[in-house]
């Protein structure tokens, strides 16, 4: 995968051209959202997810502390596996590690199948160095 090899261009290139052959693969919009918000370009990622009709994930991805602060505990507070891990992202970015791995271990307690991809991810970097990432990737044999 491009966006995990460090060659976000070619990522982005390919997620769009994903999109262009197959308009409605939400998978593939939902990562291009990812590598726009990795890169920190939170307009295009924000007109990606609005295209979706997603307000919502609009505001969570907008870069501004202001709304990622108001918006992880209502994510946090879900059941669903998606708004846990956008809860657990939007934690590590703020810098708040504990929020952070308590979502992370949420995810892990349901068995969630895109936990050991997503800790791969840009927004999840913050985290590697502290020893409970080291322990969820153990408990996920990766390590």
């Amino acid at each position: 995968m491009a966006e995990l090899s460090g060659r976000p261009d070619e990522a982005i290139a390919r997620f769009q051209d994903a999109i262009a052959l197959e308009p409605d693969r939400i998978d593939a919009r939902f990562m291009l959202v990812r590598e726009y918000w990795r890169q920190r370009r939170y307009t295009e990622a924000q007109a990606v997810i609005r295209a979706m009709g997603n307000g919502a994930g609009a505001e969570a991805v907008s870069g501004d502390s202001i709304t990622m602060v108001r918006l992880a505990p209502i994510f946090a507070a879900s059941k669903v596996a998606d708004s846990i891990a956008t809860a657990a992202q939007l934690y590590a970015r703020l810098g708040k590690l504990n929020e952070a791995f308590e979502q992370i271990d949420r995810l892990y307690a349901t068995h969630d199948k895109f936990l050991a991809l997503e800790l791969r991810h840009e927004p999840f970097a913050s985290l590697r160095d502290d020893p409970r990432y080291r322990r969820v990737l153990a408990k996920l044999n990766l390590e």
